[in-house]
């Protein structure tokens, strides 16, 4: 079957030509300067109509910007193999595949062979994975990604799901954080919500905002002829391989973030959202707004979310089950926390689609721990439920209590050199205070509880007793372990 390329659908007069044939029409449009996009038309040969499949990018190995697909002389092919350069092709969005299955079978899968389809030919996907065309330009949106992932699944062939990465964040000018994060299932363990943790400086906003603009490929800055747009991806850092997360929801309500803010058309286009105190105008939502933005995202949601919206509020508020929450009720009355909480669940109930990630900065900020506590379990169901996934930076133990140790990050900085372990310890379960001491080293740099208890015992004659009556008896377990053991060791060694 033949394709003809043209700048104009109108100008191929389809009657001169043998059917079954194929339209390329070539779209004025680039992705970072790099212009790959196509409109493909199939005329099928028994049917006078022609069958619109949708948009396609279509690109040549080490295409450079500003650089044509084709050369002119390039105005008719069989396949794309035969030319003499290597080419591939990618569908813009999965509804370009859903196209070609409405037309005959083998007829489908012949074009997709014929346009060396990386997502139908795995073969090739090797050769320009690391190709700047296609991850600037194939690659563009998160609706492009989806479909290398899942469009040939629909001509039989087995989706990809890639949930594991690396990511490379430069943080100081030369100097890199290197994070493996990793969702997979392992033997059982909670696997959804990967965390990341340190003191302050250590650059966890920062890389934050930047895992967001690699994720979502989004950049705020128009296409100008600095190409601003493509150096500030670029310089947020090296996201390997591109993972299968095809929506990204950036929280945060830090004054201080550093998340882009998208238009809403940026937020469709991208597949990024923000949820935050932030506006555009650099100023920020006062707690009436909050309270009114509750309204609007509750009226928002769609019946099923709406009814699993209520749920989860009459959890967090407490309210009775006979009791309606609507798009009608007065949250004014709410305290600055519950409204916080509330904007975060229903943007996120909003926003989130299967596959998604979430990017949650510091959701300690303005809550009372058990408020916390309860929006942690609400967004771990929510997550299940689209089979979603979650990145945190945290200041607060409660949640890494909840969280196994091979999914937390501590970051550090070393002689201003950034540094990523492992806790030492198990944080899952593990006691707050141990998490505190070994996980944000309390210890090496506060004067934290066991100190004082060491100087009390000296002051009490070494008697636990007399310790814990300074306390009416509701000393906690764990201090009056550590409490007992060193009244005892103070003993063997007098």
């Amino acid at each position: 079957m033949m394709f003809y390329v043209r700048t104009n659908s109108a100008l191929l007069q389809s009657k001169s030509y043998t059917r079954p044939f194929a339209l390329l029409e070539k779209i004025k449009w680039n992705d970072f300067s790099y212009t790959t996009l196509f409109r493909l038309y199939v005329y099928p040969k028994d049917s006078a109509d022609r069958v619109q499949i949708g948009q396609l990018k279509i690109m040549h190995l080490g295409q450079k910007t500003e650089e044509d697909t084709f050369d002119p002389e390039i105005k008719s092919f069989d396949e794309l193999s035969n030319l003499s350069k290597e080419y591939c092709s990618l569908g813009d969005e999965l509804t370009y595949y859903k196209s070609l299955k409405t037309i005959d079978g083998s007829l489908a899968i012949k074009i997709l062979k014929q346009l060396n389809d990386v997502s139908f030919n795995s073969n090739i996907r090797s050769k320009f994975e690391s190709d700047d065309c296609f991850n600037s330009s194939l690659l563009r949106y998160s609706e492009s990604k989806e479909a290398l992932d899942k469009g040939a699944s629909l001509f039989g062939k087995r989706i990809i799901r890639q949930i594991e990465f690396s990511a490379t964040i430069p943080v100081t000018e030369e100097k890199n954080y290197k994070f493996n994060f990793n969702f997979n299932t392992f033997k059982g363990l909670p696997h959804r919500v990967n965390l990341l943790v340190g003191s302050n400086g250590v650059g966890k906003t920062q890389v934050m905002a930047k895992l967001a603009i690699l994720l979502s490929r989004f950049a705020k800055d128009k296409f100008d002829d600095n190409k601003s747009s493509l150096k500030k991806l670029t310089e947020a850092g090296v996201i390997e391989p591109r993972p299968s997360l095809y929506n990204v929801i950036a929280v945060s309500f830090n004054a201080f973030d550093s998340f882009e803010l998208p238009s809403i058309k940026q937020t469709k286009d991208f597949s990024y959202s923000y949820c935050g105190l932030r506006k555009d105008d650099s100023s920020y939502y006062s707690e009436q707004e909050l309270a009114g933005k509750i309204q609007k995202l509750l009226s928002s949601l769609d019946d099923l979310k709406l009814k699993k919206a209520e749920g989860y509020l009459k959890q967090l508020l407490h309210y009775g089950d006979d009791e309606k929450i609507t798009s009608s009720s007065n949250y004014s009355n709410l305290s600055a926390g519950q409204k916080i909480v509330l904007n975060i669940l229903l943007h996120v109930l909003n926003k989130i689609t299967p596959q998604s990630l979430i990017l949650l900065d510091e959701p300690e900020t303005h809550l009372h721990p058990k408020l916390m506590t309860s929006l942690f379990i609400i967004l771990t169901e929510v997550l299940i439920e689209f089979d979603s996934f979650a990145i945190i930076a945290t200041h607060s133990p409660i949640i890494v209590q909840q969280v196994p140790s091979r999914s937390v990050h501590v970051l550090k900085r070393i002689d201003n050199i950034p540094d990523l372990s492992e806790p030492v310890i198990e944080c899952f379960g593990e006691n707050l205070s141990e998490i505190s001491r070994h996980v944000f080293q309390t210890a090496q740099s506060d004067r934290d509880y066991e100190s004082i208890i060491d100087e009390l015992l000296a002051d009490n004659f070494n008697d636990p007793e007399l310790v814990e009556e300074l306390f009416e008896g509701r000393l906690g377990m764990n201090a009056r372990m550590y409490l007992r053991s060193k009244a005892v060791l103070r003993s063997q060694n007098d």
